[in-house]
């Protein structure tokens, strides 16, 4: 990646006289442990940012790389004895609600290594659990950063290598604990602003996926090699759910001229030809949308984009999306939900910014859906409040929107999740009289209000997706491979293939479907006879040389 290094002032802190020139750069790792989602093909774009302002503010004093461990296992400790044998002096970690025990476990395996190294917390879990965890975790880490970490971390690393302490005078938004016990909690800085925002992909990386990204384009029918940033921090919107509500930061972006020169900058180093802007809502202005696609498409015309939007806002842009497309828009995901305006209400998607109702969601869908463009749906297909009449209408909206076809299946599975400082977390903390534990995600079992939702979720969530998710996802990739080998030389046989894709990406609706109308079932199986047939009708027509009657027809439909 690009580096260049840049004055020693960092805005808005407290700074020393130089210490002694160092015989080497200081050797600093922001560190990306592993979570539930699985391994990642996306680098950690916030550590991105932090790295590169970091290493621009204090030039060749410090060498700032990545590691990015998110693929490990969560018991793993090799990536710590990996960083003590690379003799690191200060380690950050970015800390996530779903993975808190993880980096308290490594970071104290890295404490036992080496003794003397500074370590450092910061991230979105540190931030919304500020001062529970400067209490809890103040004796492991030397310091809790709440709120944007590139000031505050450069502050730390100047004074790591004055040999200053990290506690006095305070720096704005960095949590420690005294010896005594006390936890010091200053307030948080001023966020910032983006003409002070250093180009992400400048940031160096040690440790990351040793797969490149890479964009599906199903206009062009082509992949491409690809990046990912965002483009600006924070959300306008504030879903009760969503853990961007509790954050002290304020929303701002990045302007069109200031992306083009990073993606310029980039694509000098290493060329691509997709870019994924991985912003809470891009499509937030009008103008900025507008002016940003005409720029990337000028400078860069054959660079294709995808991106995020909330439901009112796409609207907002509807007339705009065939050229949007002209300048290389692809795919937008966006943060649909729920399937009916009382769960809407309930999540709070209502009530903030451009609101959204159901026909509004199945409106901006198929806006996208009647240009070509891919649909990516962010969905909150179970929750405790859940009737079975909601999830019925859940399943209603993905059909009335057309998205049971979508090859992605992940919306299927999704559970609410009731992130710290959010207004839902309070909300079920006051109904069960007692706050939920921060080092965890809560398990939401005892919260459900329809026992009949919550066998649904074990069997759905649990047993079919642990006896034919991967079995399901590995035939959906072989049958496209399949039927795009076959076109050349056996049409017929690409067309049978292409149909059982179809059907099998139906499979998740229809699980889902049998189960809520068969509510009293204990059991997978006797729900869903033909649920085993259908995939090994699949995996016949894979293993023949070309399709028979019977295998095109296949069981439950």
């Amino acid at each position: 990646m690009l580096h260049s290094p840049a004055d020693t002032t960092v805005p808005g802190t407290t700074t020393a006289e130089p210490a002694p020139a160092r015989l080497s750069p200081c050797q600093v790792a922001l560190v990306s442990a592993p979570y539930d989602e699985g391994p990642q093909l996306v680098l950690p774009l916030g550590l991105m940012n932090i790295a590169a302002y970091a290493e621009d503010k204090l030039g060749e004093r410090v060498d700032v790389r990545l590691y990015d461990f998110a693929g490990y296992e969560k018991a793993d400790l090799a990536p710590m004895r990996r960083l003590a044998a690379h003799g690191v002096e200060v380690v950050a970690f970015s800390v996530y609600s779903s993975h808190v025990p993880t980096v308290i476990a490594w970071a104290q395996e890295l404490r036992r290594l080496l003794p003397g190294v500074r370590l450092i917390a910061g991230g979105p879990h540190a931030t919304l659990a500020w001062s529970e965890f400067v209490a809890c975790y103040g004796h492991i880490f030397d310091a809790v950063v709440a709120g944007e970490g590139e000031r505050p971390f450069t502050e730390l690393l100047l004074r790591h290598l004055e040999g200053l302490p990290f506690d006095a005078p305070p720096i704005p938004g960095v949590g420690v604990r005294t010896a005594d016990g006390t936890s010091v909690l200053p307030p948080v800085g001023p966020t910032v602003e983006t003409d002070e925002w250093v180009n992400p992909f400048r940031s160096k990386v040690a440790v990351g996926t040793t797969t490149r990204l890479v964009y599906n384009d199903h206009v062009d029918r082509r992949t491409r090699s690809a990046v990912a940033l965002t483009t600006s921090r924070s959300c306008p919107m504030k879903c009760y759910f969503c853990s961007i509500i509790a954050m002290p930061d304020k929303y701002r972006s990045a302007k069109p001229d200031q992306l083009v020169g990073w993606l310029r900058e980039a694509m000098d180093e290493e060329p691509f030809e997709h870019a994924y802007f991985m912003d809470a809502d891009f499509f937030t202005s009008r103008s900025r949308v507008l002016a940003f696609a005409g720029a990337l498409h000028e400078a860069f015309p054959d660079l294709t984009w995808s991106t995020s939007a909330t439901v009112g806002h796409l609207i907002a842009l509807e007339d705009k999306l065939p050229y949007l497309k002209e300048c290389g828009l692809r795919f937008v995901e966006m943060g649909i939900e729920a399937g009916s305006d009382r769960e809407l209400d309930f999540l709070g998607k209502k009530n903030f910014g451009k609101p959204a109702t159901a026909v509004q969601s199945v409106q901006a869908v198929s806006a996208l859906q009647r240009l070509g463009l891919g649909v990516g749906v962010d969905y909150i297909m179970f929750y405790p409040h859940q009737t079975l009449e909601d999830l019925a209408l859940n399943l209603v909206f993905l059909r009335r929107a057309d998205l049971v076809d979508e090859p992605n299946s992940d919306h299927y599975f999704t559970e609410l999740m009731l992130y710290p400082g959010t207004p839902l977390r309070t909300f079920y903390e006051n109904l069960r009289g007692k706050p939920f534990d921060l080092e965890l995600l809560p398990e939401l079992d005892d919260l459900y209000i329809d026992g009949r939702v919550l066998r649904i979720r074990d069997l759905f969530r649990g047993e079919f997706r642990a006896r034919y998710l991967e079995r399901h996802e590995t035939l959906l990739d072989r049958l496209v491979t399949a039927a795009r080998q076959a076109q050349p030389e056996n049409p017929a046989r690409a067309r049978a293939l292409r149909f059982a894709e179809v059907r099998l990406r139906h499979v998740p609706y229809r699980v889902l479907e049998a189960l809520i109308r068969n509510e009293g079932t204990t059991s997978l199986d006797s729900a869903c006879p033909w649920l085993e047939e259908a995939y090994a009708t699949a995996e016949a027509l894979l293993a023949s040389a070309r399709p028979e009657p019977a295998q095109l027809v296949g069981a439950g439909h």
